[in-house]
């Protein structure tokens, strides 16, 4: 049997080189990992079982290495022999010198074991194997060998024809043909016992092709397009760059910038990735990205990437009629971006959380392996035994796609809990398994785990990508009228250049949207709301002018319509937070009666309200504007930033005062954040004379008890509101949030700092008043001591670490700091060098931080000090240690007397204790960012109007 061995890469075909001498050498090797190995992948010693495994016969006895020789690309028997020559001379060389360091520092084998991946000529005296063999036996004296043996491709692919458990390990990499069917085999039993009529090898991959067509297309593809024609994943679809954090960087890549995600993945998707004895597990990926970014759009591609590859070695008449040209489109597409092909030929499957938490509340024995196989069964009759061999044979990728969307605490820690699971069932299958995981940063407290998962964040796009972007949409839109497309990206690439619209360019779904406004407008919208609020006004407009009789209703129920849009949007924003309304999605029925209400709030007659609420439920489920058919019977919005903005018109209704009540009761909660951040920005634009209330009103939330004191959420939301620009060509009110936002500077040194010194930096190279009073108040904290000048050093290093112009100030500061630390902080300012991960302070040199002890001990300690009674002392340190693994269902923080409890202890915290300060503080706050927000308010508004 043969087998593709130039897909694996140096390191797996070492792993592989290693496995197969466990397998066939015996127990008695040792395996090196990565790093100086003296020239051994693994070593031997002892009696083994080869090349006879009876002793009389020839079996080796003594001390052994192996040692692997990969060629990347093999081109001639004749070329490659002589590569392969050449490498084996070097190393026989080094361990016949007496000088040379591995023999110094080592010992001379007695058996040799050369693996490589290309193919030696058996030609009797001419061949490869007799030329190797022949310089191997010419080294045997100076050497004192007393074996060898050359295992190249052909041998290898007869050990791994009888050797099972290595070449499964190995099978997405190394299998060649049709991939699925020669890895199906093993599963031919199960399949008759299953399912007797069934041929199973053909399951998945028809199951591949299926998803294939039905993911083809862009969400927001209808609404994005001059003539509603939908636009294609494999035309628009792009990779974009992330910062990472990375637990354990591969080879040869140590810089935390990926310029594309999608190539990223399957580089760590090539990896074999099962759980073998002294091999630490590859990480995970979990992908960060704000509303907009292109998140889901991200996942769906790379999960299209997997199946083309999946799919390429099937005859085309197999695949249906459609199937092949989408490869070859998916191909071209695929080489413009310049994302390669897979080696390792991954199964992908792409799990939506919100439904999978709302089934997981329905059934609360649903385990992820048997929702996977329910979502497969929807398109091939796989149950989930059948899908448990499946994971035990063949290499997965699974997407767990939008934990911000599961917003209720209760489901999303059974939910969590459920995931563990599933990595404990394919840890016991041995399965090779790739999870990428995709959230909001808003509200994230690690629940993708660090230590199993790489951090990948989304960054905003670049002026020049964005134009890049913007264009290839314009070719893809308007190729057929090049004048409109050149007249459009005029249009853009002066957006692009003007500081205050290019910050409305920085996703995916923002440039969408502001190529689209520039079909009909000459100049971009001025702030982000307005971006939306154009948007929706110019989908309703271009609806209106098409002259049906739908067009004709838009027209005759334009304020009804804008009703029922801001009703559905808000409706779904708050029905999310409940546990098994996740999905943001309406019953056909109740949007009827929700039409209806309206028209008869309206004084329309009975029977024209119920005519007319017919009519608009029919137009919503083929599209009413934003609003559209999703699953049968069900109506939403296809992307969740139209659903939030839709919402914000919602709380924008009534006067200032109700206004501005329902924005204290959301600014909490991290599920209201993006349409909390929309209502603002539509307030700032359009109700100026509410602007200093809603100063007022932040300053409000952080006074509005001992726990908001403490997390200050109000300055945070300042932050946010800076990072939006909603303040933009706004100076005065500009540095009022900046005030506000450094009052931060109270809190703790860590990731606060960070995202601080990101939006000062951004903020003050468009105004340049910031900057001076940022310095102001970062020096005057500083002059005054204590732990909040701990802080303003920390947000100064931050700041020093951006690049741009505005950081240079912040780098001479720090300069100053380290050379002459004021005595005051000088204690201090060790302990932040000791514990913070900012390169500033060590000037590119490498430093080993101390394991901080954990948080809840601290807090212990420091309880035991009080004058708590010891029960009280026990109940508040069980509850840190629940926050500290992410908990956020904690029904005894709902007593205010323990948050004034774990304030007051969070607030008397050391100045040396400050990452325990800042931990705590981000676990309390992950807590109260995520609680369902219960206001009367905002749920007076779904009501049908008097």
């Amino acid at each position: 049997m043969r087998f593709d061995l130039t897909q694996l890469g140096p390191d797996e075909f070492e792993e592989l080189s290693q496995a197969l001498a466990v397998a066939v050498l015996g127990g008695a090797v040792s395996v090196f990992g990565e790093g100086r190995d003296g020239g051994r992948e693994a070593t031997f010693e002892g009696q083994m079982r080869y090349p006879d495994p009876l002793p009389a016969t020839g079996a080796w006895d003594g001390y052994g290495i192996l040692q692997a020789k990969y060629k990347g690309h093999p081109t001639t028997t004749t070329a490659d022999t002589d590569w392969f020559y050449g490498h084996v001379r070097d190393e026989l060389r080094k361990w016949a010198d007496d000088e040379s360091s591995r023999v110094k520092r080592g010992r001379r084998p007695e058996y040799i074991v050369f693996t490589t991946n290309v193919t030696l000529s058996p030609d009797p005296g001419r061949g490869g194997i007799d030329r190797i063999n022949e310089l191997i036996r010419g080294y045997q004296g100076k050497i004192g060998l007393k074996g060898w043996a050359v295992w190249h491709r052909d041998q290898i692919c007869a050990y791994l024809a009888v050797h099972d458990g290595v070449r499964r390990t190995y099978g997405g990499l190394i299998v060649v043909g049709d991939v699925l069917a020669e890895a199906q085999r093993a599963l031919a039993r199960l399949s008759a016992a299953q399912m007797p009529e069934t041929d199973f090898s053909t399951l998945l991959t028809t199951h591949a092709a299926k998803e294939l067509m039905a993911q083809q297309w862009v969400r927001l593809g209808q609404s994005g397009d001059p003539t509603n024609r939908k636009l294609m994943l494999s035309d628009v679809a792009i990779d974009l760059p992330a910062h990472g954090r990375f637990r354990r960087p591969r080879k040869g890549f140590q810089n935390p910038i990926v310029p594309g995600v999608i190539a990223h993945v399957i580089r760590e998707g090539d990896t074999i990735r099962r759980p073998r004895p002294g091999r630490s597990a590859w990480p995970h990926l979990a992908i960060l990205g704000g509303p907009g970014q292109g998140k889901t759009t991200l996942t769906q591609m790379l999960c299209q990437v997997y199946r083309v590859a999946l799919l390429s070695d099937r005859p085309e008449h197999a695949l249906g009629p459609e199937v092949p040209d989408l490869l070859a489109q998916y191909r071209r597409h695929l080489q413009r971006l310049r994302i390669p092909t897979p080696n390792c030929r991954r199964w992908p499957i792409n799990v939506p959380l919100n439904e999978y938490a709302d089934a997981l509340a329905a059934d609360g024995s649903l385990t992820l392996l048997r929702y996977i196989s329910e979502r497969v069964r929807t398109r091939s009759p796989i149950n989930s035994i059948m899908l448990r061999e499946w994971l035990r044979e063949w290499p997965w990728l699974v997407v767990l796609d939008g934990l911000d969307e599961v917003a209720s605490p209760e489901i999303r820690e059974r939910m969590l809990s459920a995931v563990s699971d599933f990595y404990v069932d394919a840890a016991h299958l041995e399965a090779d398994l790739l999870v990428v995981a995709t959230t909001r940063p808003q509200g994230y407290r690690d629940e993708f785990a660090e230590r199993i998962f790489d951090r990948l964040t989304l960054q905003p796009m670049e002026p020049s990508h964005a134009l890049d972007y913007a264009g290839h949409l314009a070719k893809v839109r308007y190729n057929q009228d090049p004048d409109l497309k050149a007249e459009v990206e005029k249009r853009l690439r002066v957006a692009a250049a003007e500081p205050v619209t290019a910050r409305l360019m920085r996703t995916p779904l923002q440039v969408t949207i502001m190529s689209l406004l520039l079909e009909r407008r000459a100049r971009a919208p001025q702030d982000r709301y307005g971006l939306f609020e154009s948007y929706y006004n110019t989908l309703y407009d271009r609806e209106i002018g098409k002259n049906t009789t739908v067009s004709r209703l838009l027209d005759d129920q334009r304020r009804n319509i804008d009703h029922l849009h801001e009703r559905v949007g808000l409706l779904l924003q708050i029905r999310a937070e409940h546990a098994g309304e996740a999905e943001s999605q309406l019953p056909e029925e109740e949007l009827h009666r929700l039409a209806r209400a309206r028209l008869i709030a309206e004084e329309y007659s009975h029977e024209d309200a119920v005519r007319l609420a017919t009519d608009l439920v029919h137009a919503a489920t083929n599209r009413l504007v934003m609003l559209v058919g999703r699953d049968p019977g069900n109506i939403g919005f296809e992307v969740r930033s139209l659903q939030e903005v839709m919402a914000a018109r919602a709380l924008s209704a009534g006067g200032g005062d109700e206004l501005l009540q329902r924005l204290k009761e959301l600014a909490p909660s991290a599920h209201w954040r993006n349409t909390w951040l929309f209502a603002v920005s539509r307030l700032f634009a359009r109700q100026e004379h509410l602007r200093d209330a809603m100063i007022t009103l932040l300053q409000d939330i952080d006074s509005d008890g001992a726990l908001a004191t403490y997390l200050m959420p109000g300055a945070r939301l300042a932050m946010e509101m800076l990072d939006e620009d909603i303040t933009v060509g706004q100076p005065r009110y500009n540095k009022l949030l900046i005030r506000h936002a450094l009052r931060l500077l109270d809190s703790y040194p860590g990731e606060a700092m960070t995202r601080l010194a990101t939006v000062l930096n951004d903020a003050s190279a468009t105004d340049r008043q910031i900057d001076p009073i940022a310095h102001q108040i970062i020096d005057s904290k500083i002059a005054a001591g204590g732990r909040p000048a701990l802080t303003a050093v920390d947000l100064l290093a931050a700041w020093a670490d951006l690049p741009g112009p505005v950081s240079i100030k912040a780098k001479h500061r720090i300069a100053r700091l380290r050379s002459a630390p004021p005595a005051a902080l000088n204690d201090g300012l060790e302990h932040l060098r000791r514990f913070s991960p900012r390169p500033v302070w060590f000037d590119g040199r490498a430093v080993e931080r101390p394991e901080p002890e954990p948080t809840a001990e601290v807090v212990e300690r420091k309880l035991r000090a009080g004058d708590l009674p010891r029960a009280e002392q026990e109940k508040i340190t069980a509850i840190v240690r629940r926050l500290a693994k992410g908990a956020s269902d904690l029904t005894e923080l709902v007593n205010s007397q323990r948050q004034d409890q774990l304030a007051a202890i969070g607030g008397e915290l050391d100045i040396e204790q400050w990452p325990h300060g800042a931990d705590l503080q981000q676990a309390v706050l992950h807590w109260y960012a995520r609680q369902p927000v219960t206001a009367p308010s905002v749920v007076s508004l779904t009501q049908p109007s008097p």
